[in-house]
């Protein structure tokens, strides 16, 4: 997958990963806004991770709920230092 860093329109791959227990103590609520430690526990927690220097850009939080055949996304956000103009951005297909 590709993000767009908007203030030079240059793109940069990311890979999508699962928040292991190494990644937790680096998660700060005051960078993420959430309690990430507290969502790992009742949810797989994912990251967003720069492919070049594996620096984690977004985590999202997802409850599966087989029974009902659905995905719920519990939490969603990206760092502090990538929100705002000149930050990453997502291309999504047109349909």
């Amino acid at each position: 997958m590709q993000v767009t860093e908007c203030a030079g329109s240059k793109k940069k791959h990311v890979t999508v990963r699962v928040l292991d227990k190494g990644d937790i103590k680096a998660i700060t609520k005051k960078e993420y806004f959430f309690d990430w430690k507290a969502a790992k526990k009742n949810a797989e927690v994912y990251k967003l991770c720069l492919s070049e220097d594996d620096s984690i850009i977004g985590l999202v939080a997802l409850v599966d709920t087989p029974t009902d055949q659905r995905i719920e996304i519990k939490l969603l956000a990206s760092s502090v230092k990538n929100m705002g103009q000149g930050k990453y951005t997502k291309e999504l297909p047109v349909a």
